[in-house]
């Protein structure tokens, strides 16, 4: 079961985790996410501090997100 089970442990398990943006993402700004903040690029547009975001992928230690919609959790 372990095996199968999806990563969720550093940068790896980061992909898909909803976060909640610090500084304003305009497009770059920090959120924190897994306990820690991170530097964030926002996949599109620009996104207000309190704002909930979910990570897509990380890269260089910058992680690119996208809000998140009150309908989707």
């Amino acid at each position: 079961k372990a095996r199968l089970a999806p990563l969720a442990t550093g940068v790896e398990g980061l992909r898909g985790e909803i976060g909640v943006v610090e500084q304003p993402c305009q497009p770059e700004g920090t959120v924190f996410v897994h306990g820690a903040l991170w530097k964030a690029k926002a996949a599109s547009g620009s996104v207000p501090a309190g704002a909930r975001v979910r990570v897509l992928c990380v890269r260089d230690l910058t992680v690119d997100v996208e809000t998140v919609d009150a309908a989707d959790g």
